[in-house]
């Protein structure tokens, strides 16, 4: 599942955990530049997400669709397309339930998975 994470020094790849609690659509909200991630479709009651893996699926744009190599886990991982590049150098914010975090857009290849912890 994490061989088909892209190394490219296009991109970054962002992974979210979510330390003590599930993001659940309708009672939490996590969201990383202002693209909401607990949503019934990333964040199901059922699907009890606590990490979420955000990067471009290779055309080099946001389509928010669920990477196929995390469909067949049906709990705690998803996966979303998400395209951050890594040009100009700036921050990526990542917001859960009124928290807020920012980090580096760092080069996959080069740098990288970038690890943000909400705790």
């Amino acid at each position: 599942m994490l061989a088909g994470v892209p190394k490219n020094d296009d991109q970054s790849v962002v992974a979210v955990f979510l330390a003590n609690q599930a993001a659940v659509a309708q009672r939490d909200q996590l969201s990383v530049n202002a693209f909401e991630l607990a949503t019934a479709q990333y964040a199901s009651a059922e699907r009890t997400a606590i990490a979420f893996f955000l990067y471009d699926n290779g055309d080099g744009q946001t389509s928010g669709n669920t990477h196929a190599a995390f469909n067949f886990l049906q709990a705690f991982l998803t996966g979303v397309d998400y395209f951050i590049p890594t040009t100009p150098p700036t921050s990526v914010q990542l917001q859960f339930n009124g928290r807020s975090m920012a980090v580096p857009n760092l080069r996959s290849e080069t740098d990288g998975v970038i690890v943000a912890v909400f705790d």
